[in-house]
């Protein structure tokens, strides 16, 4: 199986998040997607439409996490690795989006992304 990125590190200003292994994506990575438009007559063309991106996981939420920390995130750094390809996903400009359920082991969190990626 090949994998294009698979995402076993995060840090967060410099700081490192555990998570649930696997569960870490970006969603949106391109920020925008093409719609197919049906043409009259011919030939048919594409709608390009913006598209959040987005960082979820499901941390892992120990003694050290504090909620409100992480709810007033605002322009943060996070760097994403994969091991495998030893690539990097720089997200420069990032803030707190939503939160799940706490009370049940790791929790879903979801960070929006507001600059285009650097891929290294």
């Amino acid at each position: 199986m090949s994998q294009l990125f698979h995402i076993e590190t995060i840090v967060v200003d410099g700081k490192p998040m555990a998570f649930e292994e696997g569960s870490a994506t970006i969603s949106g990575a391109a920020g925008y997607e093409n719609q197919v438009v049906p043409s009259a007559s011919g030939e048919d063309f594409d709608m390009r439409r913006r598209v959040p991106r987005q960082l979820r996981a499901r941390i892992q939420f120990g003694n050290t996490v504090d909620p409100d920390r992480l709810a007033a995130q605002k322009q943060v750094e996070i760097t994403a690795r994969d091991p495998n390809s030893n690539r990097r996903a720089y997200m420069k400009n990032c803030s707190f989006a939503s939160m799940g359920d706490v009370g049940q082991g790791a929790v879903d969190l979801v960070y929006n992304i507001k600059s285009p990626i650097q891929w290294l």
